[in-house]
């Protein structure tokens, strides 16, 4: 090969070398937030380049949130409704009460009349109140994209009650840059949909250090700081839900088979329940729907003469015959209220 082509050849490389290591900086820079988000929720500490400061490098991030800023706009001007008078809302009424078991009410002239339908036995169980015009929403993570489908076709079978399942896996409180439940859950409500009823099932993506308000800050898990921070997330969401006039149905996470994920399940359960109790909302304890003690975990339970697989191959999530489990105990605590002229 003669010297010339050999030195064109080597030019080359190096120039598409060139090219791709700046289109490389150059996708890093713009989707700087993005990638952050990703080492944050894989590795549980900040990014390496988390500390970097410079205006220059900065600026991809501000690039990138604006120009999503610009493409929302420019959605939301073919679907904007026409401007209305504001409305200044009432204050909120109490929590929709707690009622007994029956899951079923029909309302027409004179005195309601109740079919009832068996309710679990093991624990006292109240219910929320729904009307069926009204629709229930389903937030949570993987868990709930496996439980929610089961309980929405239950729904709609025997009661002819409507669901919106909003949930989304690898999602939690601890990590809002990636998602914003509370944030979801303030969008979902203030849209029309008519929800009566919101179920919270969540936990797994958590038990690990998360962002502080400050940049740069982590708190550590189990910490002061991280309590409180995550109590106020739970808190946000309820309480967005009773500004709605909502019933919040609080799901907690079940023993996990990996003992660390187990013992922040354990910690967590602990925040989900006092929470929900002072809030007044409906706290299912998946240790109890599952037929668990406090520390047991078993892939299979015995439940009338037979012996069934509940849990799926990682330990965390559920088969079939577990996630319909739990939502018929999400149905066993909803009260339809159906109208006879309907």
């Amino acid at each position: 090969m003669p010297r010339s082509d050999y030195l064109t050849n080597l030019v080359n490389v190096f120039r598409s070398f060139y090219i791709l290591l700046l289109s490389a900086l150059a996708l890093v820079w713009f989707y700087q937030h993005s990638l952050a988000t990703w080492w944050q929720l894989t590795y549980h500490e900040p990014c390496p380049w988390s500390q970097l400061s410079l205006t220059g490098w900065t600026k991809g991030d501000a690039l990138m949130r604006a120009s999503l800023s610009a493409k929302e706009a420019f959605v939301a001007s073919f679907t904007e409704a026409p401007e209305q008078e504001a409305v200044v809302p009432a204050a909120p009424p109490p929590w929709p009460p707690l009622t007994g078991k029956l899951p079923l009410m029909m309302a027409g002239p004179g005195s309601p009349a109740a079919v009832s339908a068996s309710a679990p036995t093991d624990e006292t169980i109240h219910t929320a109140t729904l009307n069926q015009n009204q629709r229930v929403l389903f937030i949570g993570d993987s868990m709930m994209e496996g439980v929610a489908p089961h309980a929405m076709k239950m729904l709609n079978e025997r009661y002819q009650v409507r669901s919106i399942n909003l949930s989304k896996r690898s999602t939690g409180l601890a990590y809002p840059s990636a998602f914003n439940w509370p944030k979801a859950v303030k969008e979902a409500l203030d849209k029309p949909d008519n929800i009566g009823v919101m179920v919270v099932f969540l936990g797994p993506n958590d038990p690990w250090a998360m962002p502080g308000e400050q940049r740069g800050q982590w708190l550590t898990f189990r910490s002061q700081e991280w309590e409180t921070s995550y109590r106020s997330r739970i808190r946000s969401i309820i309480d967005e839900a009773k500004q709605h006039h909502v019933a919040v149905i609080w799901i907690s996470p079940p023993n996990m088979r990996r003992s660390e994920l187990n013992s922040g399940m354990a910690y967590l359960r602990t925040l989900y329940a006092s929470e929900a109790e002072t809030a007044h909302c409906i706290y299912l304890s998946g240790n109890s729907i599952l037929g668990y003690s406090d520390t047991q975990y078993d892939d299979y339970r015995d439940i009338d003469g037979h012996r069934l697989r509940l849990r799926s191959g990682d330990g965390t999530h559920f088969t079939p015959q577990g996630q319909k489990m739990i939502a018929e105990r999400i149905l066993a605590s909803i009260q339809v209220v159906v109208h006879e002229n309907n």
